[in-house]
């Protein structure tokens, strides 16, 4: 085990939790502020989408170049000048500006921390090291609607919970000019990256599936608390309704990291999919505490995704994850301009049910696997 990646990729993803997870309790206060129609303010995720999306399109490129472990220090500092920059914005190009930076990071940091996981631990703890990471996603998703609440009882801004994540990226940036290579990793790009005789067919399963996941979840994180709040509830309740989401994810996925399941990882993943939609639609129709329910039947989805990946294409598995999370920033994107845009015609209520259509595609992907997936056998 090389602990020193694997803390540099948990320690990462917590910043990232934190940033990813703040903007959505921050997003209808950055609406009233700058004045902003549901369409509009949707740049605000959106803009972040398209820098991560650049990061995931050059992917092939710098990490040639830099290799994961020096990306990922690049990336991390351009989350710090991000987040720093919305901390200070009171211009919409600042805020704007801001968040390309911060998306910029959000997709290089993505791709290294998988890599550095998957260098950093052993093969039979490959699973559970995915779970940690993304338990530790979990755990920041959960603290950063409470980031808020508490900055907003003492009278602060969201401009000052930027500025607090932004200052704790600057000390994870500082440590990670300690850790060195290992004399044993695997080169780039001859080895883990090199070109791979997987059909591209297979590599455009593994990233749609993956992606209509991940919008899903994003839709939820993004925007539970602007519709509960469009439904009447305060502003404290709506930010808790959003951490009690992502204590249900950091609960599902340390359990995952603690428990040993002897089934197989695509079980868990279809389980995980064909619950998730059932509560979504229930939540769309009734409350939207249902839809916060979500978070413990999606919890596991993302680890075992990743896992999955090393074990069906062990030769070809980051570069698949570099397309996976390429189309991710893609899709993101895409559904942000959407939502929004149908939020401004129709509602949100009514855009909000792209969630649940995403997950029935990821279902429909997993379920006609055989079908349309070619296997690489190592």
């Amino acid at each position: 085990m090389k602990w020193s990646y694997l803390l540099l990729a948990f320690l990462t993803m917590l910043v990232l939790g934190l940033a990813d997870n703040i903007r959505g309790p921050a997003f209808p206060d950055v609406l009233r502020e700058f004045s902003l129609s549901d369409a509009r303010g949707s740049l605000f995720f959106l803009l972040a989408s398209a820098g991560g999306l650049v990061a995931n399109l050059a992917s092939v490129w710098w990490l040639k170049r830099w290799g994961p472990l020096k990306a990922i220090k690049i990336f991390q500092g351009s989350m710090s000048i991000g987040l720093i920059a919305i901390s200070f914005s009171h211009s919409l190009w600042a805020l704007f500006t801001g968040m390309v930076f911060v998306g910029f990071s959000f997709g290089g940091t993505g791709i290294t921390q998988n890599i550095l996981v998957a260098w950093g631990a052993k093969h039979e703890m490959r699973r559970k090291s995915y779970s940690i990471l993304h338990a530790i996603y979990g755990f920041a998703s959960l603290s950063a609607p409470l980031v808020l609440i508490a900055f907003y009882h003492f009278k602060l801004t969201w401009q000052n919970a930027f500025l607090m994540i932004g200052l704790l990226s600057c000390l994870v940036n500082f440590w990670g000019l300690f850790v060195k290579q290992h004399k044993d990793d695997p080169p780039f790009p001859e080895t883990s990256f090199r070109k791979s005789s997987v059909p591209l067919k297979t590599t455009y399963w593994f990233a749609a599936l993956n992606s209509f996941y991940v919008v899903a979840e994003l839709l939820i994180g993004t925007r539970l608390v602007l519709l509960a709040r469009r439904e009447g509830i305060s502003p404290d309740e709506a930010n808790q309704l959003l951490s009690l989401f992502y204590f249900l994810l950091l609960a599902g996925r340390l359990t995952m990291s603690l428990i040993h399941f002897k089934t197989k990882t695509k079980n868990l993943m279809v389980a995980s999919i064909a619950f998730s939609f059932l509560i979504f639609c229930v939540g769309i129709v009734s409350h939207p505490l249902v839809i916060a329910l979500c978070g413990l039947s999606m919890s596991i989805f993302y680890p075992c995704a990743i896992a999955f990946t090393y074990e069906e294409q062990p030769y070809a598995a980051d570069s698949i994850i570099a397309w996976t999370l390429t189309l991710n920033s893609a899709a993101v994107l895409i559904m942000h301009w959407g939502v929004g845009w149908m939020s401004d015609i129709a509602g949100l209520r009514v855009a909000i049910w792209v969630g649940p259509i995403c997950l029935l595609l990821c279902l429909s992907l997993l379920l006609l696997e055989k079908n349309l997936l070619v296997n690489q056998k190592p």
